[in-house]
């Protein structure tokens, strides 16, 4: 929505109002699901892909006993 508000650069508030108006209308319904989802059920992202082991932080090898 504020990529469609800087592209027009409304300079009076009336003209802003309007803006918000077209922006909203101009996003999709995709991007509006996507939002919900994120906003108000973020365990919805939460544990889809296995957690990677980084070699940053890998155990060290035992060489000697």
């Amino acid at each position: 929505m504020k990529h469609y508000i800087k592209l027009d650069k409304p300079n009076t508030f009336t003209a802003l109002d309007e803006s918000v108006k077209s922006s909203i209308g101009k996003i999709k319904q995709d991007n509006y699901e996507n939002y919900f989802i994120y906003a108000y059920n973020k365990d919805y992202y939460k544990n889809k892909h296995l957690v990677k082991k980084y070699t940053k932080r890998r155990t060290l090898k035992v060489y000697k006993d």
